[in-house]
């Protein structure tokens, strides 16, 4: 797993000891390159961070800064380790990444800063076992910032409950397989 573009372009993520499926390489690069120059001087949000590649990814192609959001003691590890990697390689400073031990299904959205982009991308039995949360969370988000672009990452099954406040703007990826990876870019419905 690298970063594949930007100014830390090729450098290895790593991955954290725990049953973790990390974004794959040729999805971030997908959403990026349709994200464009508009990553640029932009913040974000990584929810349900992980290894923090989409955070890092959008630091690497000059994002101004991002918030990596992740509850599992390994993971907040991993994405120090790999602010570290990412910061040094772009030849930015760490203090433009900050992370957050959070369980983002009980967060108060207010806390988090109003923000361009956010990434959503939770570990995928989570829909199965408390999707109700998951379409609340990201209600609460839309309110919280309706001007941000939600870049979103699900299981190819999910049925996309449209009733929630976002309103999909471009599907990037279609995977037929079961719990294959599909992204999209959203929008807040006002």
């Amino acid at each position: 797993m690298r970063i594949t573009g930007g100014a830390a372009r090729s450098i290895v993520l790593s991955v954290p000891a725990y049953d973790l499926r990390p974004a794959t390489d040729a999805t971030r690069e997908r959403l990026f390159n349709s994200i464009g120059p508009a990553i640029q001087n932009a913040t974000v949000i990584d929810c349900f961070a992980g290894t923090g590649a989409y955070g890092l990814e959008a630091i690497s192609r000059g994002a101004k800064s991002c918030l990596l959001i992740d509850n599992h003691p390994q993971a907040i590890k991993t994405l120090e380790i790999n602010i570290q990697k990412v910061c040094k390689s772009a030849q930015r400073t760490e203090s433009i990444c900050s992370t957050r031990s959070d369980n983002l299904l009980s967060i108060n959205v207010e806390s988090l800063p109003i923000s361009d982009f956010i990434f959503f991308d939770p570990p995928y039995p989570l829909w199965d076992i408390n999707a109700q949360a998951l379409w609340q969370l990201l209600n609460n988000l839309g309110y919280r910032m309706p001007s941000a672009t939600l870049a979103m990452e699900y299981p190819s099954q999910l049925t996309l409950d449209l009733s929630c406040t976002w309103t999909i703007n471009r599907t990037l990826t279609h995977s037929k397989g079961h719990n294959q990876p599909c992204c999209a870019l959203l929008r807040y419905r006002y």
